[in-house]
């Protein structure tokens, strides 16, 4: 992920996949926890350089617990993940997982992949729709004014 934008996309697709943020409305659920403008929301998001700061970042990556490395998600260094303590692992059951040192690593399964890569595509394909009634509804509500 070498960009900004990317970095966030992950932050928020993993947001979505730990249930933090609702799959249909999290631009909404972004703005309500981050007590932002859905608007600002919904710039930065698109990859709008005055909206995505680093301040925006931050506040971002706060509000949901700091989840990620800054960093990382603000220049692409270190980590992804901060080190997050869960507790005693040590009578737990992993299945396809190495926990060896530093380099922590595990592999997800293709079928996982395939799920998640679709689950953001139809993501994607929503968020347009969505946006395109808004506009729908914007260019309405002019007209009855």
């Amino acid at each position: 992920m070498n960009t900004k934008l990317e970095r966030v996309d992950f932050l928020i697709r993993f947001l979505i996949y730990s249930k933090k943020l609702s799959y249909n409305n999290y631009k909404k659920d972004l703005s309500e926890g981050m007590k932002t403008h859905y608007v600002t929301i919904s710039r930065a998001l698109s990859g709008d350089e005055s909206y995505l700061t680093d301040n925006f970042i931050e506040k971002l990556n706060n509000t949901f617990g700091n989840p990620f490395n800054l960093d990382w998600l603000l220049n692409g260094e270190g980590e992804c993940y901060n080190n997050q303590q869960v507790g005693n692992i040590e009578n737990s059951v992993a299945v396809g997982v190495n926990v060896f040192g530093s380099n922590n690593s595990f592999q997800v399964p293709e079928s996982i992949v395939k799920v998640i890569t679709n689950y953001d595509e139809r993501m994607k394909n929503q968020q347009k729709q969505m946006d395109k009634l808004l506009v729908i509804i914007e260019n309405l509500s002019k007209y009855e004014k």
